[in-house]
């Protein structure tokens, strides 16, 4: 494997600039032409931010905040303003038509209108953490969290809601223990996916839940897909992509990289975000050539948007102490 900086050997790298990790010198049809991220300013201090979301009215989202306070943050015309402060910080946010959710600190969940101005609070059967959430309607959202501070326990938890009764689901027989899952993922409401620590990932068939061994013990922290292929996307000291393509599963190790936090996924490409602010860029069909770039040294955690409306990643210094501040970056719609 051959790296190059922007055609330069690795030892030029400079701490505070933009580089590119090529998997391959060479160009390649298989190697997407990475986006031209910018940096939006914000009016907004020691918080961070987790993830987002577009609605179908055009209505973009981003939620975070520190502990106990949570930010809500929308943009609707224009630039990005704050919309609630929540008492507790918010991890993940997804919805589906006019049904909005947000899960973070201490079992907070928030459901929102689709125009954002109302908010109101959910109480749900559990006081652990909730770090992610997936909404196939109002009478139908999942919800996991756990104790990620757990080291060999299992604490993990999954949560049911049907639009009157939470449940939590109990997670079959595991090889490893899972502290806490991270995301929930689901094609259609008969095939979900579960990640979270040490490598544990669980699908959900419309009755019950099984886990699917992996052969990585690596964190696994976020997931997409559509209804032909998943992507896993984990690590904390090296990036790790799991890709299934409805046969079977495919471990790809980015040693070269940080842990990555977040995924999203086009028609084509996907694109993964993590520590140090790198971005990596791929074609599904061939997720070795990926194309790793770094416009800003600031941990992102979540990616989010469309293809016709521009991309944006969104993260903040958590791996550092507080006061924490926010990064996020867009590219320009097409």
């Amino acid at each position: 494997m051959i790296i190059c900086l922007h055609g330069a050997p690795l030892q030029r790298w400079v701490g505070l600039a933009i580089f590119s990790i090529l998997f391959s010198c060479a160009d390649s049809p298989s190697s997407p032409k990475p986006r031209n991220w910018q940096s939006v300013s914000l009016d907004l201090s020691d918080s961070v931010l987790m993830s987002g979301y577009i609605a179908e009215n055009g209505t973009q989202y981003t939620v975070g905040g520190a502990p106990n306070r949570g930010v809500i943050m929308t943009k609707a015309n224009g630039g990005w303003s704050l919309q609630h402060e929540p008492s507790e910080m918010l991890h993940w946010i997804h919805g589906s038509g006019s049904t909005i959710w947000s899960v973070g600190a201490k079992g907070t969940a928030y459901r929102l209108t689709d125009d954002g101005q109302t908010l109101a609070t959910e109480v749900t059967n559990t006081e652990l953490d909730l770090w992610g959430v997936w909404v196939f309607s109002a009478t139908n959202v999942w919800m996991v969290g756990g104790n990620p501070r757990a080291a060999a326990q299992t604490e993990a938890v999954i949560i049911h809601f049907d639009g009157e009764t939470w449940q939590t689901i109990e997670l079959p027989e595991l090889d490893r223990p899972c502290p806490s899952l991270f995301k929930v993922w689901g094609q259609n409401p008969e095939s979900i996916y579960f990640v979270g620590a040490n490598g544990v990932l669980l699908h959900w068939n419309g009755d019950t839940i099984r886990q699917i061994v992996v052969d990585v013990g690596d964190d696994l922290v976020a997931l997409w897909g559509d209804q032909d292929r998943v992507l896993v996307v984990g690590g904390r000291i090296r990036g790790v992509i799991l890709s299934y393509d409805g046969g079977a599963w495919r471990t790809h190790l980015l040693p070269m990289t940080s842990g990555l936090n977040g995924i999203w996924l086009g028609d084509e490409t996907a694109i993964a975000v993590g520590h140090r602010g790198m971005i990596v860029e791929m074609r599904t069909s061939n997720i070795p050539q990926a194309i790793v770039t770094q416009p800003t040294t600031t941990l992102l955690h979540g990616i989010f948007g469309t293809s016709d409306r521009g991309l944006t990643a969104v993260g903040g210094t958590l791996d550092q102490p507080l006061p924490w501040s926010p990064v996020l970056l867009e590219t320009p719609s097409p």
